[in-house]
């Protein structure tokens, strides 16, 4: 996916789990990173991809509904972008498919992740919208009810995340911790 040739734009800070990913793959591969001071609008989007190629681009589903929507975007003026990821939140269908129309040459991946706890799901080739896709090496996950008990397949209930990491918590704030971090782990 990134490599020395990878020219990346994502709009994320540091304080950002994407914002960290990127600045590591402009380290670690050598990639190019694309930074922008300008708020997300499709015409600074568009502008950015034909100045630059950019090849991987990581956006909020609601930025990609924003640009699905422009008439600013056309298929010509996304044609570098590889790799189209997303994260945050869902994406609608109506979304992935313009957007798929828009980046043609583009793989589409969206990712389930928290900054407190890394990337927890990879929907690699996004073939259905509404999956989260599969755990990454060492992550557990458990659905469970409101009183905390197992809930089986298709069922709703709260997501509970192990990492196998060691997490302090939030800085000085350990009622915060303890409020989203029990004494397993989960």
């Amino acid at each position: 996916l990134v490599n020395s040739e990878t020219i990346l734009f994502i709009q994320s800070g540091l304080d950002w789990l994407t914002g960290l990913w990127a600045f590591m793959f402009s380290v670690v591969y050598g990639s190019t990173r694309i930074i922008s001071n300008k708020p997300f609008s499709p015409e600074n989007i568009v502008q950015l991809v034909q100045k630059y190629k950019i090849t991987y681009m990581t956006l909020a589903p609601v930025q990609m509904a924003v640009l699905a929507t422009s008439p600013i975007a056309n298929p010509d003026a996304l044609s570098s972008i590889r790799n189209m990821n997303y994260g945050g939140s869902i994406a609608s269908d109506a979304t992935l498919k313009r957007m798929r129309e828009l980046c043609k040459n583009a793989t589409f991946n969206s990712a389930y992740a928290m900054t407190e706890a890394g990337v927890i799901t990879l929907n690699l080739g996004v073939q259905n919208a509404s999956a989260a896709g599969k755990p990454m090496p060492g992550m557990k996950i458990r659905i469970v009810d409101e009183d905390g008990k197992n809930l089986a397949h298709n069922e709703v209930g709260e997501i509970l995340v192990h990492t196998g990491m060691h997490w302090n918590g939030y800085y000085g704030n350990p009622e915060a911790t303890s409020q989203i971090l029990d004494s397993d782990g989960w």
